[in-house]
């Protein structure tokens, strides 16, 4: 399966963003909300304490999603062809989060 990637990020205070791009290797989505747990704060001006992904013009990708409500989760992987990722409830958070609808008796 191929994990899509994320197609914008518009966190600007975080290490692996730049230039609204994300250059982490993958990242994760956390438990209960739909939030970037990859996300590493950079003060604004700072040179990031992390190194971008080698290849030139790759943008990260999600790895993992344990966002088991969500619509496009699937055995902790994500469906979505793309993410945007942008400060909501959460430093970071994934804009593709969609609530599953649970049938009666569903957990």
């Amino acid at each position: 399966m191929v994990m899509p990637k994320v197609a914008s990020c518009g966190v600007i205070d975080c290490a692996y963003n730049k230039n609204k791009k994300c250059y982490a290797t993958s990242i994760m989505v956390g438990e209960i909300l739909p939030c970037c747990d990859t996300f590493t704060y950079a003060p604004l001006g700072l040179t990031p304490p992390v190194p971008p992904i080698k290849k030139r013009g790759e943008i990260g990708a999600v790895e993992i999603c344990k966002v088991e409500r969500c619509t496009h989760n699937k055995d902790m992987m994500c469906t979505a062809e793309k993410i945007d990722v942008a400060r909501q409830s959460c430093n970071a958070d994934c804009l593709m989060f969609r609530e599953r609808t649970l049938l009666a008796g569903q957990v």
